[in-house]
């Protein structure tokens, strides 16, 4: 009988906690985050691997993640700053979002967006996901 009663105690401990997780989890990103790739936490555990294998269009590499609600969109870019070649940077990220695979007028129907944006020495790779109800057709 006291092994069953440590046994339900750990077992409570373990429920409590991994729901105290996906709650804390759930709400670090919602907030919105703005970190380097040697922040390795939010790197790893906020960038999707999309954003995350992309090729480099410089060093210089900050990531981002904006939560929404159901009148905002779900965002995710990394900004490269400095870079050299932007117009070859800007073909090889669509080239990427092509062989993974991502028609970006199919997604957007679906209520993702995929943008790669630039200017100046600045190139963007950007992930918006509707977070409410998209009436798109």
């Amino acid at each position: 009988m006291r092994k069953l009663t440590k046994w339900i105690c750990v077992m409570f401990v373990m429920f409590f906690l991994f729901f105290a997780w996906i709650i804390i989890s759930f709400g670090y990103a919602f907030d919105g985050r703005e970190y380097k790739k040697s922040d390795w936490f939010d790197y790893y555990y906020l960038t999707p691997s999309l954003i995350r294998n992309a090729p480099a269009a410089s060093e210089n590499a900050t990531y981002h993640v904006r939560g929404g609600d159901e009148h905002q969109n779900f965002e995710e870019e990394v900004v490269w700053s400095g870079v050299k070649d932007v117009p070859r940077a800007v073909k090889e990220l669509d080239a990427y979002l092509i062989n993974e695979g991502i028609d970006v007028e199919t997604e957007y129907k679906q209520g993702a967006e995929y943008f790669v944006l630039h200017y100046n020495d600045v190139v963007v790779l950007k992930i918006s996901d509707c977070m409410g109800p998209c009436n798109r057709f």
